[in-house]
Formats: C-alpha cells, structure tokens, sequence
C-alpha cells in the first residue's frame, strides 16, 4: 500500500481511509479494467433478444478476460453492477419483449453471466501456448489404465479439441440460448 501511495503520490493514511487492503486495491483495479472494456458495450434496440445475449455475453466475457490476472478479483457486486446498467437493461427490455416474465429474464441472465465469467477465467488461467489443460488433465489420469476400459476418453485424450476458443464460448451462448427459449417461451 505504501508503494501505491508513493506511486500517486498521496499520503499513505489518505489511500488507506479509500482502500483499506490489498484485497480491496486489487478488486477496484479489476473492476476498472472490466468497466474500460465493457462501457463501450452497446446492445442494439432492433435486434432479437438473442443478438442482445449474445453481445452481452461476448462483451462481457472480453471485458472480464481484459482484467487479465486481476480477474479473481473481480466480484459481481454493487459497482460491476453499476457498470453493467445499461447493456443490462437493454437485454431485460429485450428479452420481455420476446415474452420472458421478469424472474424469468433475470434468472436467465444471471446464467448467462455465470457462464461468461466461467469462460473467461478459464480463459485466463491457461498461458496462450498452453495446450488445453482439460486434455492435459484427461491425459493424466488415464496414465497407466486399460485404455479398453476408458474407450471413449482415450480417443477424446488423443483429440485436440480446444475448450478455450471462441467456438466453444459460441457453442455455450447457443445452448444457453436455445434452453431459455424452449424452457420460457415454447411451452
């Protein structure tokens, strides 16, 4: 804390009467770099409830990845709520629009969110020339097992599947869409 201070050149009781630990230091800088990449986040008044999902999600997930290291940090509280306002409110209108009641929308945004910040913190946990780890893992652990008893994870362990791409973000976004839709609007 001391360091920081001296960094902006303030008084050490001056920062510690704002910032009471590290902790709380660490959370607001992930949360102003989650708030500089989202707050350019604009969902579109013309679009089905899908697209506004779908740029919720995409620009939410870049937003948390863009807190880099800092993204155990970020908490889903009052002031990422505050950042998240208006695209939040532009997804709700959205989504009522099509027919979801409000616990409903809410509910399924807070899924959505949920899975974009899963996303996103798998994203950053793995270094970019890492291969996937799940493979790593899945590798590990059938060392030295029968492969015979273990047919289908053996040939998914020799794959490359990648579960730290766009694609599977996009295969997440899909089925969260197509199970809200099915589970609050086709019945």
């Amino acid at each position: 804390m001391k360091a920081v201070a001296d960094e902006l050149g303030v008084d050490r009781k001056t920062l510690n009467h704002h910032v009471s630990d590290r902790d709380t230091l660490l959370g607001l800088m992930a949360l102003d770099a989650f708030s500089d990449t989202f707050s350019a986040v604009q969902v579109a008044a013309q679009g089905t409830w899908q697209d506004a999902c779908r740029t919720f999600a995409r620009g939410f997930t870049d937003s948390v990845i863009s807190t880099g290291v800092l993204v155990e940090h970020l908490r889903v509280e009052e002031s990422l709520a505050t950042v998240a306002l208006e695209a939040t409110e532009a997804v709700i209108e959205k989504m009522i629009e099509a027919g979801f009641d409000d616990e409903s929308a809410v509910r399924c945004l807070a899924l959505l969110t949920n899975i974009c910040m899963a996303f996103a913190r798998d994203i950053v946990s793995i270094s970019p020339n890492q291969e996937s780890s799940r493979l790593q893992l899945l590798r590990r652990a059938l060392e030295g097992r029968s492969r015979a008893d273990f047919v289908n994870l053996s040939r998914i362990a020799d794959s490359r599947v990648n579960t730290y791409t766009e694609r599977q973000l996009d295969l997440s976004i899909d089925v969260f869409l197509n199970g809200a839709g099915v589970t609050f609007l086709d019945r």
